[in-house]
């Protein structure tokens, strides 16, 4: 299977407890089949909870050690902006304002 650069995620709803399994399968997956490594759009997220930051933290540490990257597109403003700059994971994760800033940033 050929390998796409970026593997682009759309989440929606909450993030929490209940979701962070599914999220974590998501990146997983993602990760494995982009060769440059995930966009995680959070433009429509409306709640994200320690489960799901942790999940993303996870992941993130995974991706880094494949020499994968994720990307996270949360707007300022946003529900998830405020969540990772809330928990200070804003200055940790790679957090871009759009989808275009994300791909080429």
């Amino acid at each position: 299977m050929a390998a796409f650069a970026w593997t682009v995620l759309q989440l929606s709803g909450s993030l929490d407890m209940a979701t962070a399994p599914s999220l974590r399968r998501r990146l997983r997956d993602g990760l494995r089949d982009a060769s440059v490594g995930v966009i995680l759009d959070m433009i429509e997220v409306d709640f994200v909870d320690s489960s799901a930051l942790g999940a993303m933290i996870i992941c993130n540490q995974e991706a880094e050690a494949s020499g994968r990257q994720i990307r996270i597109v949360a707007p300022r403003g946003s529900a998830a902006a405020f969540a990772l700059t809330l928990t200070g994971l804003r200055r940790r994760l790679a957090v871009f304002e759009s989808h275009h800033a994300a791909s080429y940033g």
